[in-house]
């Protein structure tokens, strides 16, 4: 074990040995494709000791997919099959239908691009309570796996505002119409298997059911219990976009760390134009923030479902933007992280970030409700900033 290793290792083992996540795995990848550090700490299921935390150990990914999904449609957009200009709903019948609350068409067609980048007007029921009261009166569960559990009214104008949801499972269908396939199939084909990223698949796949970490919930006085995972997890009509993968860190990582290398891979296979890359990259929310005369990466996102998620206040203090998918930061960060980073999440407390300027990319995965937990964010930003102290000798 290298030294680095061995400081991250530490890190996680003093998390999962107090009160933080039950089992976790951190990994870091520089630009080159080597596997910096991947270690594991704790188990997979609270009690099971015969199941430790392993550097391959399968994670449900949650929104992760958005990264890859959008990857994925922007090969399309590239190749000039479809524009993000496109008004979906001419090939989503859902997307076409979608209305305000009050049952008023919107003011203009939903593009692609508003949905790639949050601004359609769709959002979560766990984040937003008026689209959790419409779910709960309407009978319709978000987390069903079927296209009726993610069709939910517009809670703003298409590009007027950004609020996360399920915008991009909608970009997931009009890639399926476009081309004819499933977007697991898609992306196997296009994305996974050239990048030789074997671990990783859309929906739980039987060879994968005994490998799959058990989800956790931490109650209110801080202890963990086992739960079930989402029920879309072993069953769903379609293949999420938004929210569908389930994999290895290692998997995972190979396919976004083409975002800090022109979108080739670490096996040197070209997944997208450098023009492609730099276009994701770019903060897209200009219009938004003339139109609102604020900005919405300051605002505060409520919990409206408080045993899967915190209130989240996104990198206060920071300046930042909003690409194809990810968040992307303006400002460098104390422990090493430069300004044009990107980064997301997934709701069982999974976080991963690319730094195209230095050429890292890390992602901590963890299974355990509600999000935005510290005990999991802490840890990583720590080993995080081993990782980067490691670079500078």
């Amino acid at each position: 074990m290298s030294d680095l290793e061995a400081r991250v290792k530490k890190i996680l083992d003093d998390a999962t040995s107090s009160d933080g996540p039950v089992g976790c795995t951190f990994a870091a990848i520089d630009r080159s494709g080597k596997i910096l550090v991947n270690v594991a700490s704790g188990y997979e299921e609270l009690g099971n000791q015969s199941r430790p935390a392993k550097p391959d150990s399968l994670y449900c990914l949650y929104s992760c997919t958005k990264a890859i999904a959008t990857i994925a449609v922007m090969q399309l957009v590239e190749q000039g099959k479809i524009s993000l200009d496109d008004h979906v709903g001419d090939k989503v019948p859902q997307v076409a239908a979608a209305t305000l609350a009050d049952g008023s068409k919107p003011n203009k067609p939903i593009t692609l691009g508003h949905l790639l980048t949050h601004t359609a007007g769709f959002g979560y029921t766990f984040f937003e309570p008026e689209i959790k009261r419409w779910s709960e009166n309407a009978g319709v569960d978000e987390f069903s796996g079927t296209l009726e559990g993610i069709t939910s009214p517009l809670i703003a104008q298409p590009g007027e505002d950004w609020n996360y949801g399920v915008n991009i499972d909608w970009a997931g269908i009009y890639l399926e119409k476009v081309t004819g396939m499933t977007l697991g199939a898609y992306c196997k084909k296009h994305v996974f298997e050239p990048l030789g990223a074997d671990d990783i698949e859309f929906g739980l796949v039987p060879q994968n059911k005994d490998r799959l970490v058990a989800m956790h919930q931490r109650g209110e006085d801080g202890t963990m219990t086992v739960r079930k995972h989402l029920e879309f997890t072993y069953k769903s009509s379609f293949d999420s976009a938004g929210a569908g993968c389930i994999g290895s860190i290692e998997s995972y990582l190979k396919c976004v760390s083409i975002l800090m290398n022109d979108g080739v891979g670490a096996n040197g296979t070209r997944i997208l134009k450098a023009e492609t890359v730099q276009q994701m990259l770019q903060d897209h929310l200009g219009d938004v923030r003339t139109f609102s005369g604020a900005d919405p990466m300051e605002r505060r996102i409520p919990a409206a479902t408080p045993e899967l998620t915190h209130p989240i206040e996104m990198m206060p203090g920071v300046k930042k933007g909003w690409g194809l998918s990810f968040q992307i930061l303006h400002d460098d960060l104390p422990h090493g992280r430069k300004a044009g980073s990107v980064w997301w999440a997934g709701l069982c407390n999974n976080y991963w970030q690319v730094d195209p300027t230095s050429g890292i990319a890390t992602m901590i995965l963890s299974q355990s409700f509600p999000f935005n937990d510290p005990k999991v964010i802490v840890p990583w930003i720590t080993a995080e900033a081993e990782v980067y102290n490691s670079l500078q000798g």
